[in-house]
């Protein structure tokens, strides 16, 4: 079932004194990553593992006779139909689930049914990080703080190295600037960056990943992606992510594809694939750069200096003294459900500075006389003097 990587995806179909454009790239970008791939030091070995869970007096099989070895420094992408064992293959090998039946070995610890607790917890601690798709970060932390929980209770480090080893883990996430805000203020993408730095913040060997893009937009999977590939490539960490996205596997290692709780098929996914993935992921990170306006400042008078959705060479319209459709100010009067009985304070007193409620305005609007069924109607830009 298992397969090892081919060594010699460089020089396949290749002269060696005339190497490709692409085959150079290789032999930068990959060759470091295809040596450290040792097939005789795996970091994960599981054999003829099972999991049954028990539904009242009935007992559900999640995996049925898993074998699978995972080498030191591979990115491993995981694939499957729902209910076909992906995530309790990943609390398995997470320690968060033990094994009803079968041998498993991660980091060379033995977990058996009969492991104990606070050894799994250990294990977690120390050698693996968790990124899940739904972030769990805690509300009433910073991202800082977030970020230094692992290393609090691991309880290694003092606060001063806690608080650096935080601060750079940001950084390598590109959230240098976001240290103090709660994750109420952060968006998806950077929400899920927080995430990644916290996983990393004990410096684990394996990181398992649960739909890390799942829930974020096109830009921000591209940055995730980036981020995970450096952490495979720079920091030698070994991922195992589950996903459902096909653009993913493109960056693995190896795929897997599970079916009823149990490995379906092994793709190998050749060097020459990733670095043409990679080369892609570049253009596209690049793209998400650029501004989605036109460049051409003669073409534009805003602060911002361009304007959303304008294509290259369509000029800006501007009204001239005249609004070009005329816009109706309603008042409360002019409403079916409005009852004079249910009118509003023109002045709302605050907690700081009480203010005693006054009586509903009745004052009117002092605008040009034109009137359009009986409603008074801007017509230029001076009446709006007659709001401010």
């Amino acid at each position: 079932m298992h397969s090892t990587h081919s060594h010699n995806d460089v020089s396949e179909g290749q002269d060696a004194s005339n190497p490709s454009p692409i085959h150079r790239a290789l032999s930068v970008t990959s060759n470091a990553t295809l040596r450290r791939l040792d097939p005789d030091d795996p970091i994960v070995v599981m054999r003829n593992i099972h999991k049954t869970y028990l539904l009242g007096l009935e007992g559900v099989a999640a995996l049925r006779g898993v074998s699978l070895k995972i080498q030191r420094g591979e990115w491993v992408a995981v694939y499957g139909t729902s209910g076909g064992g992906k995530t309790s293959l990943l609390n398995i090998v997470g320690t968060i689930d033990k094994p009803t039946k079968g041998d498993l070995t991660i980091c060379n610890t033995v977990i058996t049914p009969n492991t104990k607790d606070e050894v799994l917890a250990e294990l977690r601690l120390n050698k693996l990080g968790f990124v899940f798709q739904t972030f769990n970060l805690i509300s009433s932390m910073t991202a800082l703080e977030n970020v230094e929980l692992p290393m609090v209770l691991k309880g290694t480090l003092t606060a001063s190295e806690r608080r650096t080893r935080a601060v750079a883990s940001l950084e390598k996430v590109g959230l240098s600037h976001r240290l103090h805000h709660f994750p109420a203020k952060l968006s998806g993408g950077e929400q899920q960056r927080v995430t990644i730095a916290r996983a990393i913040a004990n410096l684990p060997e394996v990181l398992l990943l649960d739909e890390p893009t799942g829930d974020l937009d096109t830009s921000n999977t591209h940055r995730i992606i980036d981020l995970l590939h450096r952490l495979n490539s720079e920091e030698d960490v070994t991922l195992i992510m589950v996903t459902h996205d096909v653009y993913l596997k493109n960056f693995a290692h190896r795929v897997i594809y599970m079916r009823d709780g149990k490995i379906q098929r092994v793709e190998m996914v050749r060097s020459v694939r990733r670095v043409e993935a990679l080369s892609d992921l570049r253009r596209r990170l690049e793209e998400d750069k650029r501004p989605l306006v036109s460049s051409d400042p003669s073409s534009s008078h805003s602060p911002t200096g361009g304007h959303i959705g304008l294509l290259p060479g369509e000029a800006v319209h501007r009204p001239g003294r005249f609004v070009s459709c005329a816009t109706e100010i309603r008042e409360p009067g002019d409403y079916a459900t409005y009852s004079p009985a249910c009118g509003i304070p023109s002045v709302v007193p605050d907690a700081q500075h009480p203010q005693p409620a006054q009586q509903p305005s009745e004052k009117k609007l002092d605008l040009p006389a034109d009137r359009f069924g009986g409603r008074q109607v801007l017509r230029s830009v001076e009446d709006i003097d007659h709001i401010v």
